[in-house]
């Protein structure tokens, strides 16, 4: 018994939704061009496998003023960590970040009196 040929093209294949064969043929992939969806064939049906996009990310701001030079904590007031922060000095000296957590932010201050902005991206 011969062995049954399998073009790469009847596997993998691109074209308008409507366009989209019957199924019936499992693990074939099927790109509709007009849609941007991706659809796999499991045998009895075609699947949307589509993968949903990423959340854009947003930007929250806290502002930094310390009272002493060293080590101080700051609320960050969101619900969950941030997934980055990044400090933007507003004065003369440095504000550092140490590490920040769901709840705080946890930073290094040069000098009393010096200002800063952390931006949260969430």
């Amino acid at each position: 018994m011969a062995t049954p040929t399998i073009n790469l093209s009847s596997v993998l294949m691109a074209g308008l939704y409507a366009a989209i064969p019957a199924a019936g043929m499992a693990g074939r992939i099927y790109f509709a061009t007009d849609t941007q969806a991706t659809w796999y064939d499991n045998g009895a049906a075609w699947v949307n496998v589509t993968p949903a996009p990423a959340a854009p990310l947003s930007v929250s701001s806290v502002a930094l003023a310390p009272s002493a030079p060293g080590n101080f904590t700051v609320a960050h007031g969101l619900s969950a960590a941030p997934e980055a922060v990044t400090i933007t000095m507003t004065s003369l000296g440095q504000i550092c970040l140490v590490s920040f957590d769901a709840v705080n932010l946890n930073l290094i201050a040069s000098d009393a009196g010096v200002t800063a902005k952390a931006l949260l991206f969430v």
